[in-house]
Protein backbone atom coordinates (compact mmCIF):
# COMPACT_ATOMS: atom_id res chain seq x y z
CA UNK A 1 0.00 0.00 0.00
CA UNK A 2 1.46 3.20 -0.76
CA UNK A 3 1.72 6.03 1.55
CA UNK A 4 0.10 9.08 0.33
CA UNK A 5 2.57 12.09 -0.68
CA UNK A 6 2.81 15.13 2.11
CA UNK A 7 0.94 18.02 1.50
CA UNK A 8 -0.19 21.20 2.45
CA UNK A 9 -3.40 22.89 0.52
CA UNK A 10 -3.15 25.84 2.80
CA UNK A 11 1.07 26.37 1.55
CA UNK A 12 -0.08 25.95 -1.93
CA UNK A 13 -3.09 28.33 -1.82
CA UNK A 14 -0.63 31.04 0.01
CA UNK A 15 1.90 30.40 -2.69
CA UNK A 16 -0.70 31.34 -5.06
CA UNK A 17 -2.28 34.11 -3.60
CA UNK A 18 1.21 35.61 -3.57
CA UNK A 19 1.85 34.98 -7.44
CA UNK A 20 -1.70 36.73 -8.35
CA UNK A 21 -1.13 39.81 -6.06
CA UNK A 22 2.47 40.28 -7.53
CA UNK A 23 2.91 38.46 -11.17
CA UNK A 24 6.60 39.82 -10.65
CA UNK A 25 6.98 36.39 -8.43
CA UNK A 26 6.04 34.56 -11.35
CA UNK A 27 9.17 33.87 -13.13
CA UNK A 28 10.80 32.69 -10.17
CA UNK A 29 8.07 30.33 -9.18
CA UNK A 30 8.59 28.85 -12.88
CA UNK A 31 12.48 28.58 -12.28
CA UNK A 32 12.01 27.21 -8.68
CA UNK A 33 8.90 24.94 -8.30
CA UNK A 34 7.61 21.70 -10.19
CA UNK A 35 3.80 21.18 -11.21
CA UNK A 36 4.01 18.19 -9.14
CA UNK A 37 5.12 20.62 -5.93
CA UNK A 38 1.55 20.72 -5.89
CA UNK A 39 -1.03 18.34 -4.37
CA UNK A 40 -4.51 19.18 -5.55
CA UNK A 41 -5.56 19.66 -8.78
CA UNK A 42 -7.06 23.13 -8.85
CA UNK A 43 -3.74 24.60 -7.55
CA UNK A 44 -1.25 22.63 -10.29
CA UNK A 45 -4.07 24.14 -13.11
CA UNK A 46 -4.22 27.64 -11.41
CA UNK A 47 -0.43 27.73 -10.99
CA UNK A 48 -0.15 26.53 -15.28
CA UNK A 49 -2.54 29.07 -16.24
CA UNK A 50 -0.70 31.53 -13.86
CA UNK A 51 2.67 30.76 -16.07
CA UNK A 52 1.26 30.28 -19.51
CA UNK A 53 -0.44 33.77 -19.61
CA UNK A 54 2.91 35.20 -17.85
CA UNK A 55 4.92 33.64 -20.92
CA UNK A 56 1.95 35.37 -23.10
CA UNK A 57 1.63 38.58 -21.38
CA UNK A 58 4.39 39.27 -18.91
CA UNK A 59 3.04 41.15 -15.59
CA UNK A 60 -0.39 42.00 -16.99
CA UNK A 61 -2.41 39.25 -15.26
CA UNK A 62 -4.90 39.62 -12.74
CA UNK A 63 -7.65 37.54 -11.29
CA UNK A 64 -10.14 38.55 -14.00
CA UNK A 65 -7.55 37.57 -16.86
CA UNK A 66 -6.97 34.30 -14.96
CA UNK A 67 -10.36 33.24 -14.82
CA UNK A 68 -10.65 34.30 -18.36
CA UNK A 69 -7.55 32.29 -19.46
CA UNK A 70 -9.00 29.36 -17.23
CA UNK A 71 -12.64 29.82 -19.02
CA UNK A 72 -11.19 29.51 -22.48
CA UNK A 73 -9.26 26.40 -22.10
CA UNK A 74 -12.43 25.00 -20.32
CA UNK A 75 -10.77 23.99 -16.49
CA UNK A 76 -12.26 26.93 -15.05
CA UNK A 77 -15.49 24.47 -13.60
CA UNK A 78 -13.16 21.58 -13.05
CA UNK A 79 -11.72 23.55 -10.06
CA UNK A 80 -14.48 25.03 -8.82
CA UNK A 81 -15.22 27.91 -11.08
CA UNK A 82 -14.42 31.93 -10.16
CA UNK A 83 -15.09 31.46 -6.67
CA UNK A 84 -12.10 29.30 -6.40
CA UNK A 85 -9.93 31.47 -8.22
CA UNK A 86 -11.09 34.74 -6.83
CA UNK A 87 -10.66 33.05 -2.67
CA UNK A 88 -7.03 33.14 -3.07
CA UNK A 89 -6.52 37.02 -3.32
CA UNK A 90 -7.84 36.32 0.65
CA UNK A 91 -5.09 34.13 1.52
CA UNK A 92 -1.71 36.21 2.11
CA UNK A 93 -2.12 39.41 3.19
CA UNK A 94 1.24 40.58 1.71
CA UNK A 95 3.73 39.02 -0.86
CA UNK A 96 6.85 38.69 1.78
CA UNK A 97 5.18 35.60 2.34
CA UNK A 98 6.51 34.39 -0.92
CA UNK A 99 9.96 33.53 -0.35
CA UNK A 100 9.47 30.50 2.40
CA UNK A 101 7.48 28.64 -0.35
CA UNK A 102 11.03 28.21 -2.41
Amino acid sequence: MSKPLPNDPDAERALLSCLITDPTLIPEAMRSIPDRAFYRHENITIFQGLCELYEKHGHQIDLVTLISHLRSKDELDSIGGPSTVASLIDDVPTTKMFAPYL
